[in-house]
């Protein structure tokens, strides 16, 4: 017989890792939620973007729907992304001689900066938040991979808490006529196939793993249009 167990986020939180987006936010800002904080060298247009928004947004630390809101829909006309495009368009329009020719926005500014040009079309701008997203996967998944080697109770708590879930669901009696396959939300690998004694046979990281450095920060793509420039940005598109 065979049973699926779907492991939340909360499972690693649980097991005491501090695997929380706000979590890693607050260690890269080094606790002062400040920018400023972060080399240049080493700085994401994504630190700049969620240092614009902070942490009055309700947003900020549910990360995929901050991206969601940011380059789908934060409202009934449009994403965040497509607001500051527009406005940016408006303000340099060369029919409107009386606005200033640059808008003070950081993000646009970050990117021209980092492109070494002044006008950044739109799918300039959405490819490069996307490869910056990338890095900026990389650099969260860095931060977890630490937060596992520096907890060495967590392996043990895993398995702990993954049998106190097993054993709920099947008698003790019963157990060895059982396989067991992991759906797993988190990005962590505490619990593999290979774990015979636990009567594991499959596990699946949803959203990437770890040890395939492969995490996903993505947005659900189900109310998302085929030709939407947030496409790219779907979970369903990158994994």
């Amino acid at each position: 017989m065979h049973q699926l167990i779907i492991l939340g986020n909360g499972f690693d939180l649980t097991c005491g890792l501090k695997s929380k987006f706000s979590d890693f936010y607050r260690n890269r800002m080094n606790a002062a939620c400040s920018i400023e904080s972060i080399p240049k060298d080493e700085r994401n247009v994504w630190d700049v973007i969620l240092s614009e928004i902070g942490e009055n947004d309700p947003l900020w630390c549910n990360i995929e729907s901050f991206f969601s809101a940011y380059v789908f829909h934060d409202d009934d006309l449009g994403s965040r992304l497509n607001h500051m495009y527009e406005q940016l368009v408006w303000t340099i329009d060369p029919s409107k001689p009386n606005r200033s020719e640059h808008l003070d926005n950081a993000v646009y500014n970050y990117v021209s900066t980092s492109l070494g040009k002044e006008n950044v079309s739109q799918d300039e701008l959405t490819h490069f938040l996307l490869t910056s997203l990338k890095d900026y996967e990389h650099i969260f998944a860095s931060y977890l991979e630490k937060q596992v080697d520096n907890n060495n109770k967590y392996r043990e708590k895993a398995v702990e808490y993954y049998a106190a879930i097993r054993n709920a669901c099947i008698n003790k009696a019963q157990q060895k006529n059982y396989e067991t396959s992991i759906l797993n939300f988190n990005y962590t690998t505490p619990l593999k196939s290979e774990d015979q004694q636990l009567g594991i046979v499959a596990a699946r990281n949803i959203h990437g793993s770890l040890d395939k450095t492969d995490t996903i920060f993505g947005i659900d793509g189900k109310d998302v249009a085929e030709d939407h420039p947030a496409v790219p940005f779907t979970k369903t598109y990158r994994l």
